[in-house]
């Protein structure tokens, strides 16, 4: 058995024209553009899911201390309708609201709302996240016609 030249050939020995190596270079990059537009819109979009996660923590975290402090406070003088402090890491565009829900007395509605500016706004302009949760008295019974209608 003889050993031969193991190299591959090509079908001219020349190697390829330049009109050859152009069309290929074309077909790569009329294939990859597409995809280095999604990388922008990835980032832009996961930036302001970061933004917009970061304040619905912070939402649930102020309702928490709301629902505390209810509780801690027995559900008295509550103040309705009025933005609280309700710690002493409250920031500037972050407020509690207690609201009694009518017709369901012993039930109240704690509100979060949250001021955040999305990073991928160019104006800058505010946001508000809110968050609700419903508590009730303890020494209340929640018994009752639950329509979803209010009165």
């Amino acid at each position: 058995m003889r050993a031969e030249n193991m190299t591959p050939r090509s079908p001219r020995p020349e190697g390829h024209s330049l009109a050859e190596v152009l069309v290929a270079t074309l077909v790569l990059s009329v294939s990859l553009a597409p995809l280095l537009f999604l990388f922008p819109t990835g980032a832009r979009k996961t930036a302001f899911g970061v933004a917009q996660l970061q304040a619905h923590l912070r939402a649930r975290a102020l309702v928490a201390h709301g629902v505390d402090a209810a509780i801690r406070a027995r559900f008295q003088s509550l103040p309705e309708g009025v933005p609280v402090a309700v710690g002493p890491l409250i920031h500037p565009g972050e407020e509690v609201l207690y609201q009694q829900v009518p017709g369901y007395p012993g039930l109240w509605r704690v509100t979060a709302r949250v001021e955040w500016v999305s990073p991928t706004d160019q104006k800058r302009r505010p946001r508000i996240y809110e968050l609700t949760r419903l508590i009730h008295r303890p020494d209340v019974g929640l018994t009752g016609d639950w329509s979803l209608v209010q009165p």
